[in-house]
Order: structure tokens, then sequence, then C-alpha cells
């Protein structure tokens, strides 16, 4: 028992909300941690609880080596969240976290672990469109500091020091062949809402191809559309919260989200 505490410790750091009715679980995007969503809590009631995602690889996890496939990562993390599930809850996930927080939702239903309420996804295309094989987790570390220059996401202190960039790079080279390597697997769709973000001038996640996911859920679908480029969730973060906030609410008043709005 106390290694199963001690293994969902180490994935899911505690939240200052013991007392929330509703737990988010929240899943960052390749590279990223739990500091990713610092500052998240701040915008949503004291109902909801922000738990994030700490996989091996970053942060106090930095000396383990991180997952560069998706099915041992899925398998890892489900047996984490599991242990802590003692109320409803949500996965949440941006642009990679999308992609790690929808197969871990197939995962689950396939177990006997209570169902999400619902399933939020942020700048990712749906997973069953066709995918470009890039790469990049290959490309030369020149050439993949080129590629975070232009998409964002990373501080300017790690891009302009080497010294920090050489200890980046291996957790992102990993993080982006779990991205890379993913081959979908056709499935009956979900049986919880999805509710989808996008960037307006995302080049990464396509609006057109973020409305996609409503093809993975047989219950209600909803998107927004946030101002800005790929990171647009952390950019506009109050307004993003917001409609987290009144989604969460929504499920939790229709005790697992089955009603025709999500």
């Amino acid at each position: 028992m106390a290694e199963v505490e001690l293994a969902t410790a180490a994935w899911l750091p505690l939240t200052g909300r013991p007392s929330a009715i509703a737990q988010v679980f929240c899943m960052p995007h390749a590279g990223g941690g739990t500091t990713s969503f610092q500052g998240w809590e701040a915008y949503l009631p004291a109902q909801i609880a922000l738990v994030p995602v700490r996989a091996p690889g970053r942060e106090l996890r930095f000396t383990e080596p991180p997952f560069a496939h998706i099915t041992p990562l899925v398998q890892a993390l489900q047996a984490a969240i599991v242990s802590a599930l003692d109320r409803p809850y949500v996965l949440l996930g941006h642009s990679l976290g999308a992609l790690i927080a929808f197969e871990l939702a197939r995962t689950l239903r396939r177990s006997d672990a209570p169902s999400p309420l619902g399933l939020i996804v942020s700048g990712y295309p749906a997973p069953q469109l066709p995918r470009e094989r890039l790469a990049a987790h290959r490309l030369p570390d020149a050439a993949l500091k080129h590629v975070l220059c232009e998409l964002g996401g990373v501080a300017d202190e790690v891009l302009a020091n080497d010294e920090l960039l050489s200890l980046f790079l291996p957790l992102l080279r990993a993080d982006l062949a779990v991205d890379e390597s993913y081959e979908y697997e056709s499935q009956t769709p979900l049986e919880v809402p999805i509710v989808a973000f996008a960037g307006e001038d995302d080049r990464v996640a396509h609006p057109a191809d973020v409305a996609c996911w409503r093809e993975q859920t047989s219950s209600a679908f909803r998107m927004h559309l946030l101002a800005g480029g790929h990171f647009s969730c952390y950019e506009e973060a109050p307004r993003f919260l917001r409609l987290v906030e009144m989604h969460v609410s929504h499920w939790l008043r229709t005790e697992g989200g089955n009603a025709g709005v999500a």
C-alpha cells in the first residue's frame, strides 16, 4: 500500500483543495510540467481542484527516464490516477497532453474505474486525422531550438542558455517521440462529453482539425475558439478557465455530463 501511495504522489502532487468536490487532472504540452498550470486554480471556485500530472523526467522527477511511447506512459498514469479517484473527476490536456488525456480515457474505459465527467482537450488535432511524420525528436539541437523559437511555449531564459537547453532537450525529444510514434486505433467513441479548445491562429492544431474531436464522443461536444496561437489556453487563461468551470459545474449538476449540452 505504501508503494502505491508513493507512486501516486510522484505522479500527482498534492492539491491545496482536499475538500473540493471535483478534481481536474491536467496533462501539459510536450516538455511541460506542473508549472505549466501555475496560478490556474485561483481562477476556479473552491469546489474544483486542479491536479497537475508530473510525469518522469521533469521537475522533482528529473532523474527518472521519460517515456518515449504513449502506451507505457498511459498505463503508468492510469495506475496512479485510479488510486486517487475518491470524487468526480475530469481529464484535461493541452497539445500532447490532450492526446495523453484521450488515450487515458480510453484505457480507463477498459477498466473498472469510474468514468470521468468529461474530457477537455486543447490545441491538438483530432487523433483520427492523418498525421504528418516530422520526426522532430530526431532533429539536431540547433534545428530543434529553431522549432521551439517558432512555436513558443519555452521560457526565453532556457532558449538563451545553452546549459539549461541541454538539460531540457532530452525530455522534449522523449515527449515528441511519444507524439510522433503514436498510431491511432479506431474504437467505439467515448461515452463522456468532450470540450475542445483551439487558438484562432494556431498553426499546429488548426481549428477545423480540432473540431473533428466531435467524432470521438457519443455524448455532447462543444468547441471554443481562443484568441492567439498554439499556447492560447495559457495566454487566455482567465477566459479558458471560466469556460472550464462552466463545463465542469454543468457536468457535476447533471451527474456525469450525459445531458444534451456539454
